[in-house]
């Protein structure tokens, strides 16, 4: 009969801890699960922008009910481009904001900060508004930086299809006589041909439509040495584009 009670007991020992860890669970689910809507909200809007600090360039993709606008600038240059996301891409988009539990990731102010860039997103839906920073001073905590960087890798790999769409293709040609003076040629930040290096010539990029800067640095004789010129190339379509002239007056020419 004693033994009886002792597994009684026994039993009614181990359902209690089992309520407790159960209950305990609950409450920690409760505390860390994202409170966002579980559906999408017929309107809502989510922001990236990225830059700042002492680079003269920046990027952002901006997402207001689904039209998507997106601006890369590069010191004088402003490229844009716009287009509408599916309503399966904004659903994938919220549930990864819950299932990255955006409104869980959480930031600190690291204090006196000097020329930090960095990366902010903004959501709001509804009387709902979130604003998360890393940049400046301000620090995204510990394992919730993973969570942050992965909502804007996917926005970025959503829209890359779309603005991939808009681009125009460019060969850039450098004439023979200038070509042996030419060290470098650079659009906006992309090095697109460097002596020594493997990038072939004609170089062969697709780019948006716009103003882009285009620098091109050149080996001169003695004592000067080095000459960098900075040039705005136009880019409207598809086009042919020679670099030529002298080291003392560089041409851009669409052939």
């Amino acid at each position: 009969m004693n033994g009886k009670k002792v597994g009684w007991g026994c039993l009614v020992a181990c359902l209690l801890v089992g309520i407790f860890l159960a209950v305990i669970s609950g409450i920690i689910y409760f505390m860390l699960a994202s409170r966002l809507p579980a559906e999408r909200p017929a309107k809502f809007s989510f922001e990236i922008n990225e830059g700042g600090g002492m680079n003269d360039e920046s990027m952002s993709y901006s997402i207001q009910n689904g039209h998507v606008t997106y601006e890369d600038e590069y010191e004088s240059s402003e490229l844009t481009a716009e287009f509408d996301f599916t309503d399966a891409e904004l659903d994938y988009l919220w549930q990864l904001l819950r299932v990255e539990r955006f409104d869980r990731i959480r930031e600190h102010d690291g204090g006196d900060v000097y020329d930090r860039g960095g990366t902010s997103q903004h959501l709001s839906f509804g009387d709902e508004s979130i604003d998360l920073s890393d940049s400046g001073s301000s620090f995204i905590d510990g394992d919730s930086a993973k969570r942050f960087y992965a909502i804007e890798d996917a926005v970025i790999a959503l829209a890359k299809p779309y603005i991939d769409e808009q681009k125009q293709a460019i060969t850039v040609r450098i004439s023979d006589e200038l070509l042996s003076k030419v060290d470098y040629v650079q659009l906006n930040d992309q090095i697109i041909y460097e002596t020594g290096e493997d990038e072939e010539l004609p170089a062969h990029i697709s780019v948006l439509p716009g103003d882009y800067v285009l620098a091109i640095a050149t080996i001169l004789p003695p004592p000067i040495n080095y000459d960098y010129q900075r040039l705005t190339l136009t880019v409207t379509a598809n086009a042919t584009v020679l670099i030529g002239g002298t080291v003392d007056a560089i041409t851009v020419t669409e052939e």
